[in-house]
C-alpha cells in the first residue's frame, strides 16, 4: 500500500514540476524571440447591446438561477417528506441553502459547514450552469436585434485550437502557480495576525477527496472539465468581456471579467489566481478570435487541478 502511495506522490511530483520546466522554458523562448510579432489586441468585436439591455441580462442571468435553484429545493424538500425513515433524504433537504457549490462565500460561523452528499453536487453544478447558457441563448433567440452578435471572428477546427492553446496554457501556467504562492502568503500573514480566520476546505475539494460515490463524483469531474468551462466561457469571455471592451481599454477590460470571474466562485483561498486566469482566458480569446480556444484552456486548468487533486489525495 505504501509504495502505490509513493508512486501516487511521485507522479504528482513528475507532472507538476514539467509542466514548471516547460511553462518557463516557453517563456524564456518567448522573451528572447527575434523579430516578434506584436498580436493584434482587437480582434473579438464588442458586444454593443447597451446598459440597458446589459443590465436586463444580469438581471436574468441572477433571476433564472434562482428560481431554478428555488423549485428544486423545494421539489427535493416535498419528496422527502414523502418518505419515512430515510436520513438520507433529511440530509438533502437540509442542504438547499449551499445548492450553488463552490459558488458560495464561506461560512463565518465556526462550526463545522455541511458537506452535500455526491449527488447533490452534481446537482448543484447543473442548477448553476444549465440556466445561465440557457438564459444567454434564450435572449439571443427571443430578441436576436438587442442581444445577438457573433462569438467568433475567426473559424477554427477543434483540432487547431488544442495545438495553438495547449503551449499558451504550459506558459501561463508559471504566472498563475506564482500568483497563488504570493496570494496564499498573503492569506497566511493575515490569519497570523488575526484578521483572518482558518479558510475551510472547498467542498468540492471534500467530496472528490472522500470519494464516497465513484460515479456521482466522475460525473462531477466531467462537469467540471467540459459544462462549466463552456458556460462560463460563453457568460464571462463572450458576454461580458465583450460588452465591457466598448467601454473601457481593452487591458481593463480584461481584469474587470477576471474579477467577476473569481467573484464568481465565491473562494478567497483561489480569488487572485482566478483573476489572472480569467485574464490569461480574455487575452487568449483575443489573440484566436474564437470562443472555442478559452474553453478548451479552461478545460485544461480544471482538469489538470482535479488530477493533482487525485494524486494527492491518494499519497
Amino acid at each position: 500500500m505504501d509504495r502505490e502511495l509513493n508512486i501516487a506522490t511521485a507522479v504528482a511530483i513528475l507532472l507538476f514540476l514539467s509542466v514548471l520546466f516547460f511553462s518557463a522554458y516557453l517563456w524564456f523562448v518567448d522573451l528572447n524571440k527575434k523579430n516578434k510579432k506584436p498580436e493584434n489586441p482587437e480582434i473579438v468585436r464588442a458586444w454593443s447591446i447597451g446598459w440597458a439591455n446589459f443590465g436586463l441580462f444580469i438581471c436574468a442571468l441572477i433571476i433564472s438561477v434562482s428560481l431554478t435553484q428555488l423549485f428544486a429545493a423545494k421539489a427535493i424538500s416535498l419528496f422527502s417528506e414523502t418518505i419515512v425513515d430515510q436520513p438520507e433524504i433529511e440530509t438533502i433537504a437540509s442542504t438547499e441553502e449551499t445548492f450553488i457549490l463552490d459558488h458560495q462565500p464561506e461560512s463565518t460561523v465556526e462550526a463545522e459547514p455541511t458537506v452535500p452528499t455526491p449527488w447533490i453536487a452534481v446537482l448543484s453544478v447543473l442548477l448553476l450552469q444549465v440556466p445561465m447558457i440557457a438564459t444567454f441563448y434564450g435572449l439571443r433567440s427571443i430578441y436576436p436585434e438587442s442581444f445577438g452578435g457573433a462569438l467568433n471572428q475567426k473559424s477554427v477546427s477543434i483540432r487547431k485550437a488544442i495545438l495553438r492553446t495547449t503551449p499558451y496554457f504550459i506558459r501561463c501556467f508559471l504566472a498563475i502557480w506564482l500568483t497563488g504562492i504570493v496570494w496564499m502568503g498573503l492569506l497566511i500573514g493575515l490569519q497570523e495576525f488575526g484578521i483572518l480566520n482558518e479558510l475551510p476546505p472547498q467542498q468540492l475539494v471534500t467530496i472528490l477527496i472522500n470519494g464516497e460515490n465513484p460515479v456521482a463524483s466522475s460525473l462531477l469531474v466531467a462537469l467540471a472539465v467540459l459544462l462549466a468551462p463552456f458556460v462560463e466561457e460563453i457568460i464571462f469571455r463572450g458576454a461580458i468581456y465583450r460588452f465591457l471592451k466598448g467601454y473601457v481599454p481593452i487591458f481593463r477590460a480584461q481584469w474587470i471579467s477576471g474579477i467577476f470571474f473569481a467573484l464568481m466562485h465565491f473562494n478567497l483561498m483561489s480569488f487572485l489566481p482566478l483573476v489572472v486566469i480569467g485574464v490569461f482566458l480574455a487575452r487568449i480569446y483575443e489573440r484566436e478570435g474564437n470562443i472555442l480556444s478559452p474553453m478548451i484552456f479552461h478545460a485544461y486548468w480544471n482538469g489538470f487541478s482535479l488530477l493533482m487533486l487525485f494524486l494527492t489525495s491518494q499519497s
